[in-house]
């Protein structure tokens, strides 16, 4: 990759305008592709929802930098906030008529990875691309962002 200041280090390739772009499968249907509503029924009969209420929390959300602290010993945690507006959501849709499925249902991980297994697989890729060897970590590793550990950046020597 050419790391020369002012170029570029990447180039991307689009699509040129002279091919005709494909059509996107899409599973849902828009508003204005639903039967219309029989008097009497609720507004969202028929419609199955699905709600992801992304990001997992925990040692998760450290490694993904999705939380943050306004006070010693708080956290706040952009995983548990989605889960809890999801489970508020569901049951109202379900009021309403509607069929809702949740991706997940709780803050249990869907994988058997753990942040610190992730954290030495990513070094291990580090190592294997000749990148250096990830710094001693100031915070804690529990808090050390993930894009932290393969930056590839060096202190020059004059600053070293």
């Amino acid at each position: 990759m050419d790391t020369t200041p002012g170029k570029l280090p990447v180039r991307i390739a689009f699509r040129p305008a002279t091919v005709e772009a494909k059509q996107v499968t899409h599973y849902w249907r828009a508003a204005k592709d639903l039967r219309p509503l029989e008097p009497g029924q609720p507004p969202l009969k028929g419609v199955h929802i699905a709600l992801d209420p992304g990001h997992i929390g925990g040692g998760y959300a450290r490694l993904e930098e999705r939380w943050l602290s306004m006070n010693p010993g708080e956290e706040i945690m952009e995983g548990r906030i989605v889960l809890q507006v999801a489970q508020l959501l569901k049951p109202r849709l379900e009021a309403l008529g509607a069929r809702v499925s949740m991706v997940r249902e709780s803050e249990t991980p869907l994988t058997k990875d753990t942040p610190d297994s992730l954290r030495m697989r990513l070094s291990k890729s580090c190592m294997r691309l000749a990148s250096p060897a990830p710094r001693t970590p100031t915070p804690p590793p529990a808090t050390r962002p993930a894009s932290s550990v393969c930056s590839g950046r060096r202190k020059s020597s004059s600053t070293a």
